[in-house]
């Protein structure tokens, strides 16, 4: 019986490991690595300034924040909101965006489990990597992607990443508001002269409880402006 059972264990290992070595070297093709992948689907904020634009539409009530992120400040004080529906922020306003995103992040090292690893497509047009983020590594905003299935698609005629997908493979409770359905799609522009990706857009969509009922919310997060400092 053990030997069965490191056989079995031998056997999931290699294959694994082999599952692993396809992807590796279809992102070769792309100048990807599994680890540039894991990198460039949740970009880094930290070298550049930017405006953010996010458009809340909860049930048809429609609020729009334009902030702004700069990462000479301190670390708690580096998103910025600007206006909020056009208009000076409140404090409570103010209070509940910070919340949101100024937070100290500790030990980031955004990690995917090789194990879930799978090409879901390959045709003349697109490469697409499926993958799941490991918990541990993942930055505090992004923290409820581990319960999410992730898919990558890399376009064969651009040869870049141009976009990510991700939907929850059950109810998210790491989410502000706990989630039942929920999907992300993000979008790139690479940067030529840096040779990074940069965001572009995030379109998050949920239903969540709320008075008793599920409550459909749509945030949009628009990303322009970015500069080196």
């Amino acid at each position: 019986m053990k030997k069965l059972f490191y056989g079995l264990l031998l056997l999931i290992s290699v294959s694994i490991t082999a599952q692993e070595n396809e992807v590796d070297s279809k992102l070769k093709d792309y100048d990807l690595s599994i680890e540039q992948l894991a990198n460039s689907i949740l970009v880094s904020h930290s070298q550049y300034a930017f405006n953010i634009t996010i458009t809340s539409d909860w049930d048809s009530e429609i609020n729009v924040e334009k902030a702004r992120f700069d990462p000479t400040m301190k670390v708690r004080e580096r998103w910025i909101l600007l206006k909020y529906n056009g208009n000076e922020p409140s404090k409570k306003e103010l209070r509940d965006f910070n919340k949101r995103f100024n937070i100290k992040e500790k030990g980031i090292n955004k990690t995917i489990d090789k194990s879930s690893l799978n090409i879901e497509l390959d045709d003349k047009d697109y490469l697409v990597i499926s993958f799941k983020y490991i918990k541990s590594g993942l930055p505090e905003r992004y923290v409820f992607l581990a319960n999410c299935k992730g898919k990558a698609f890399i376009n064969k005629s651009t040869k870049q990443l141009e976009k990510a997908e991700f939907v929850n493979e059950k109810p998210l409770k790491d989410w502000p508001l706990k989630a039942e359905k929920f999907s992300l799609l993000v979008n790139y522009t690479y940067n030529e002269a840096e040779q990074i990706y940069q965001l572009k857009k995030e379109t998050f969509k949920m239903d969540v409880k709320g008075f008793g009922q599920m409550v459909p919310l749509k945030d949009v997060y628009e990303y322009s402006d970015y500069k080196k400092l």
